[in-house]
């Protein structure tokens, strides 16, 4: 999840936005009405199609729908490249942006793991407890095994456990390197890890500030920018399914590679078709 005291690199000036018109005033007031619209929508959905005691799969399920609603009232679309969709196991993506989440949820249903504070975040922690995010504090080394037998119950009913390794959101230039706590139950468990690269394409606005959410950037500002912007595109790319190792920070290394050349892909097959 987003790390609000990353540093912003220096030297980086973005390109201009259009200006702030009122039709594009009147647009951006019109996909927040939608936005709660579809929040709203969600709730119902989980009230008549999932329910409280529902497991981890089913609540996957509600999240992979509920995202597709809401990207719908953010106008933003995305596309699927590369493996086939991980059915099993765990995910290791990059992470620029809240969005990420709404993104690889709408693309096949998985849980995520969150860092603690999101629990406190208004509205957004009452929709991850109903998708079953699993909450950890990072400060606290101990805390991965602590909840090691929640992430055997996810995994083996069939659903997928989405982490970001970076331990942070980036501006989306680099990959930062990967933290190996988080793949110990992974490596004890033997289960496949698929790595994943999410980039993004926006029209009317700048990715790096109105689509990718890091440094000091407010929630509420940034959403504010996201739903001006014209349009945005997010690109995924799922590499092949990567075998457990025996040492997590080899993993960790081996996994940071693959989603490196997986993001680059993306980079390089976006900007042709722009």
């Amino acid at each position: 999840m987003p790390d609000l005291h990353a540093q912003p690199p220096t030297g980086v000036t973005a390109p201009a936005r259009p200006p702030f018109t009122l039709r594009r005033r009147l647009r951006a007031g019109w996909r927040l009405c939608a936005l709660g619209g579809g929040f709203l929508c969600g709730a119902l959905l989980f009230v008549l199609t999932t329910g409280p005691w529902a497991g981890f799969r089913r609540r996957s399920i509600w999240l992979q729908r509920t995202c597709r609603i809401v990207l719908r009232t953010l106008n933003v679309s995305y596309s699927v490249e590369g493996a086939a969709l991980p059915r099993t196991g765990v995910v290791a993506s990059n992470h620029v942006s809240y969005v990420d989440i709404l993104v690889l949820a709408a693309a096949t249903p998985q849980v995520f793991l969150a860092k603690a504070e999101v629990r406190d975040w208004p509205v957004f922690n009452w929709f991850a407890r109903m998708a079953g995010t699993q909450f950890i504090d990072r400060n606290r080394r101990s805390d991965v095994a602590r909840q090691n037998a929640d992430f055997v119950h996810i995994v083996e009913n069939d659903a997928v456990l989405t982490v970001f390794l970076e331990g942070t959101s980036t501006d989306g230039s680099t990959v930062r390197p990967f933290r190996s706590s988080l793949l110990e139950p992974a490596i004890e468990h033997r289960w496949p890890v698929t790595p994943a690269a999410i980039h993004y394409t926006c029209t009317g606005g700048d990715v790096a500030q109105d689509v990718c959410w890091w440094g000091d950037m407010g929630f509420f500002e940034h959403l504010f920018r996201l739903v001006r912007t014209d349009a945005v595109t997010a690109h995924v790319r799922f590499g092949a399914p990567v075998a457990s190792a025996e040492e997590r920070k080899a993993l960790a290394a081996h996994l940071h590679g693959e989603v490196v050349a997986l993001k680059n892909q993306l980079s390089t097959t976006a900007g042709r078709s722009a």
